[in-house]
């Protein structure tokens, strides 16, 4: 039986099993996701923000954890193209939720047809037990689990 780590808040519902990274830094995915070799085959999910601990790592398939996005209004757009393409992170857990992180998944999801989970949970409580790399299950309720 898996191991029930928590229930965090559904902001878009999802159901997803992959590989965690986790960040005790604000995210800034215009920062990480809007350089030139993001537009590049293979680069898109590329993290190139010079400033965070995820530079030069590829998010690509894994569930992102970070305690609240930082940047600017543009920060939807990114989200946008990730999801729509199904090139990016499967699913985001973050602390703090800010709209427009929301609101990327959201648009993408209306205008385009996929998405991805996105959940409110403490994000250090899931450092507590968890480490990069770990398997983990996101359910539809918002259950967070070790898979």
């Amino acid at each position: 039986m898996a191991e029930i780590i928590g229930k965090g808040g559904v902001l878009v519902a999802g159901h997803v099993k992959a590989p965690v990274i986790m960040s005790t830094q604000g995210f800034n995915g215009v920062a990480a996701w809007t350089k030139p070799r993001n537009f590049e085959p293979g680069g898109q999910a590329i993290c190139l923000d010079w400033q965070h601990e995820w530079n030069e790592t590829d998010l690509a398939g894994k569930i992102i954890c970070f305690p609240a996005e930082t940047g600017s209004t543009h920060a939807p757009l990114p989200y946008i193209d990730l999801v729509r393409n199904q090139n990016g992170p499967v699913a985001v857990i973050v602390g703090n939720p800010d709209p427009l992180v929301a609101i990327g998944i959201f648009i993408s999801k209306e205008w385009h047809g996929p998405s991805i989970p996105l959940i409110q949970f403490p994000t250090d409580e899931l450092m507590k037990v968890l480490k990069d790399g770990d398997m983990i299950e996101i359910l539809e309720d918002g259950t967070i689990q070790k898979a």
